[in-house]
């Protein structure tokens, strides 16, 4: 999941490259991990926003961008918008400090527009 962690993963995908019903993958990660597939791959992806922010150009780079490339593609729902604040302890606006000229700053990165490109 970590190497592919940008693609459009979903149970259905992972349960098939795992060989096993999507039943059986649920109950592996809550068991092995305490949580969910897409909960730990939500969990690895916001890492991965994170890093990114951290390390790019303020100037350059916009909290937008990396969320779409990170496969957050959704307008944010109040559990989105909470599990994003959680896990950045604080809005990930912060991280980056510079937002797109059109977007509201008092909102979570996961408050995108609609994505321009289809899904591939």
């Amino acid at each position: 999941m970590e190497q592919h962690a940008d693609e459009p993963l979903t149970p259905q995908e992972l349960a098939r490259v795992g060989c096993m019903s999507v039943c059986t993958l649920h109950t592996t990660f809550q068991q092995a991990l305490g949580e969910s597939p897409m909960s730990y791959l939500r969990r690895i992806r916001l890492d991965h926003v994170r890093a990114e922010l951290q390390r790019s150009d303020p100037s350059l780079v916009w909290v937008t961008d990396v969320a779409i490339r990170w496969g957050f593609l959704r307008a944010a729902s109040p559990s989105s918008t909470a599990i994003a604040s959680a896990s950045f302890r604080g809005r990930p606006s912060a991280d980056t400090r510079r937002l797109p000229p059109d977007s509201d700053p008092s909102s979570s990165f996961l408050s995108l527009p609609t994505c321009p490109h289809p899904p591939r």
